[in-house]
């Protein structure tokens, strides 16, 4: 796979390698005040609303501190839509460290869900859960608050639930995810996902401006100006039609689906398979390369020119367990599913 590594340079208000904002801050000025406190005395509050992190449920009106982001390639949970937030605790700043995001403590990751359509389109959306992970200790703490059905109000999960959902006219098997769950990908060796380099690395809309979103946070007092470098590439969209590199599009959403457990380190770390959207795909040990279940050899996890006979994408077509990934998924992605299989069947030899 050939791709050169973008680099973020940041110096004396230098902004290199990034697209200045349109017109205006995208950001407002960092609150000066911390709302959003989910933990008292080390446990967190019985409901969203005593969280402090929306001034208003049932109109999900953020409080101040609260800064939207966005990610470039999200995972999918069954075609439920998401709108994210970080709260930089006061006094604190985030700051590039090599390739990846230095977080302080106190740092809050919040997560809404909502369900959009099976195919992500948004249409009278179901209130579902929000999300949360907390940097406390230096430890990171998830855990999840169901909406009430009339959506007005959220209450802490304290252990995993399932519900039966039909959107438009598809069967989904829901889950909402208690914290050994969320632990499953969230793990110590990589504990956030969504809030890094790669995948912030791209002009978000604000609203009120398209910007960068690591130049809005330093824009913002929120990420620590200085001469620094990050050379991990950034993520593409896997949906975006405009994106000439199919192979950077399907790369990419193996790397927000996959990646947490394929890699070094990860929970599937012993296969040897290596999904990191950095990892040169001749590196990935996936094309030609066999998968031992069980002490028998399956299919090659791909196999140039034949997606139906390549195990990546027959995995992601099982159903029940042995689909990949094996949580938060009922329902096939058909993005995902569509640009992974168009990847594999352009593909005349192994690199």
């Amino acid at each position: 796979m050939t791709r050169s590594l973008a680099t973020v340079a940041i110096a004396g208000g230098l902004l290199a390698g990034l697209t200045a904002c349109e017109a205006g801050p995208a950001l407002p000025p960092r609150a000066t005040v911390a709302s959003c406190r989910p933990l008292v005395d080390g446990a967190p509050v019985a409901t969203l609303g005593e969280t402090g992190c929306f001034t208003d449920v049932e109109a999900l009106e953020p409080a101040p501190d609260l800064v939207p982001y966005g990610v470039r390639s999200p995972l999918w949970t069954d075609g439920a839509g998401k709108s994210r937030w970080v709260v930089v605790p006061p006094g604190e700043r985030l700051r590039v460290d090599g390739d990846a995001l230095d977080i302080p403590d106190g740092t809050i990751l919040v997560k809404l869900f909502e369900m959009r359509g099976v195919d992500g389109a948004l249409r009278d959306p179901m209130r579902l859960e929000v999300r949360f992970l907390v940097l406390d200790a230096f430890a990171w703490r998830p855990f999840t608050y169901r909406f009430d059905e009339d959506g007005r109000e959220a209450r802490l999960l304290t252990a995993g639930e399932d519900v039966e959902l039909t959107v438009d006219e598809q069967p989904i098997a829901y889950h909402f995810p208690d914290e050994l769950t969320c632990e499953a990908c969230h793990y110590s060796g990589r504990p956030v996902l969504g809030f890094s380099l790669e995948q912030l690395n791209f002009r978000y809309d604000y609203g009120v401006a398209r910007e960068n979103q690591l130049a809005a946070l330093r824009d913002a007092d929120l990420l620590e100006d200085g001469p620094v470098a990050a050379t991990r590439p950034p993520l593409v969209s896997p949906g975006d039609p405009e994106e000439p590199d199919l192979e950077a599009r399907a790369r990419s959403w193996l790397h927000a689906n996959c990646a947490h457990c394929h890699r070094p380190g990860g929970w599937a770390s012993s296969i040897g398979m290596d999904l990191r959207y950095e990892v040169p795909t001749d590196e990935t040990a996936t094309c030609g390369e066999r998968t031992r279940y069980y002490g028998l050899f399956g299919p090659d996890r791909i196999v140039p020119g034949d997606p139906d006979g390549s195990g990546i994408v027959m995995r992601m077509r099982e159903e029940g367990l042995s689909r990949m990934p094996p949580i938060g998924v009922s329902v096939i992605d058909p993005t995902g599913e569509a640009i992974v299989t168009r990847w594999i069947a352009s593909l005349r030899r192994c690199p």
